[in-house]
């Protein structure tokens, strides 16, 4: 069967007609290819799209201003179908300043189904279709110009297939109850990518942060703080400017002179020069009498059989409906439910309420609630600074 041969569209007059005439379709297929090697924010190349009638392949590099189809991304309708969505939602919203006005996530949809969680679009559409899908160019520089055709082709393959994909996907999920469940997991994909975390909160993703007593957690988050802005800045990944375990151990350390910073493992010559004595000024600077909201310690070895037990409750769940484990509770989820009753507040995160809390929150909070006792008496874990 022959298909509808694609469009590459450098135009911006012609972009406009692609999202007019796009903007009438019930559901989008949507894509994006971009480099992300050793900048901090993705550099894209291509924006594809189809409505199931042929694929229109917006060259971003060409056109870097899509302005003429924001108002198409941010409607609910037609709704946005996409495969594995998290990293294209954040190059969406670097072009539109925020993120789709709805979402269909095949490979959300189909580990419901009981497809494997983490499946590849090329498997989900063997599986669904028995069409083969080939991954030769994965690995293109897709800012380069010009692009192949065999570049080309691949691009508008990986949004071919999606529309017949979504359609089969959805008719069984409402068949079978669970296309609710479907669009609540992919609102809260939505909620997250629109979140701005402040630059002021990056010191807790740092791992070890709460070993550090209340002067040095000042310090480290200062740190992440002005790393982050750089980072920013300069377009460098996190790591490029300075490594979380540097900004561990000058926090930790706390040191005066460059002397000292070369002391510190691991942190490169070049970057030591760079920011050396940026560092030295932010220890300085950074008032010793800050108190931030301590970063809570892992759970204690002890721990494991709770987390076992709990698990068992979450996997006796899955298998009645026929999913992965995964799809209803991650192990932090578990950890989370077990710190509440640490903490003397149980609850339960905000992952397990919705469609999940009748099939397994509530039974997982119940678990924990038996072990109460045993939890509460966990040593607390601790760690020696200097």
């Amino acid at each position: 069967m022959s298909h509808p041969a694609y469009e590459l569209v450098t135009d911006p007059g012609r972009l406009a007609e692609v999202a007019a005439r796009l903007s009438t379709a019930p559901a989008l297929a949507v894509d994006t290819e971009f480099v992300r090697r050793t900048t901090f924010f993705a550099r894209p190349g291509l924006l594809q799209l189809s409505a199931g009638d042929g694929e229109f392949l917006i060259d971003l590099v060409a056109l870097p201003d899509v302005s003429a189809l924001r108002e198409l991304f941010l409607a609910p309708r037609p709704v946005k179908v996409m495969h594995s969505c998290s990293e294209d939602l954040e190059v969406l919203k670097r072009l539109f300043g925020a993120v789709p006005g709805s979402l269909f996530d095949t490979q959300v949809a189909a580990a419901m189904l009981g497809h494997p969680l983490q499946l590849s679009y090329q498997k989900l559409v063997k599986a669904i279709l028995d069409i083969d899908v080939p991954k030769d160019e994965t690995q293109s520089d897709w800012t380069a110009r010009p692009l192949s055709d065999a570049q080309l082709s691949y691009a508008a393959l990986d949004v071919r297939h999606l529309l017949p994909v979504w359609q089969r996907l959805s008719a069984e999920l409402a068949a079978r109850g669970r296309l609710a469940w479907v669009e609540e997991d992919c609102a809260r994909l939505l909620r997250d990518a629109a979140r701005e975390t402040s630059a002021d909160d990056y010191y807790r993703n740092i791992g070890s942060a709460w070993k550090l007593r209340a002067p040095q957690l000042a310090v480290l988050a200062a740190l992440a703080r002005w790393r982050e802005l750089a980072a920013r800045e300069y377009d460098k990944p996190r790591s490029h400017v300075v490594p979380d375990p540097v900004l561990f151990l000058v926090a930790q350390r706390r040191p005066q002179t460059l002397q000292h910073l070369r002391a510190i493992p691991d942190f490169h010559p070049m970057s030591l020069r760079k920011y050396g004595e940026t560092l030295l000024r932010i220890v300085r600077d950074t008032p010793v009498d800050i108190v931030l909201p301590p970063v809570p310690p892992p759970l204690p070895r002890e721990a494991k059989p709770a987390i076992a037990a709990l698990r068992e409750v979450a996997a006796q769940a899955a298998a009645g409906l026929g999913v992965e484990v995964e799809v209803l509770v991650r192990r932090r989820h578990l950890e989370g439910i077990l710190e509440s009753v640490r903490n003397g507040q149980p609850a339960l995160p905000a992952m397990l309420e919705g469609w999940r809390r009748p099939l397994v929150g509530d039974a997982l909070l119940t678990a924990a609630l038996a072990r109460e006792t045993e939890i509460r008496g966990w040593a607390a874990e601790t760690a020696d600074v200097e």
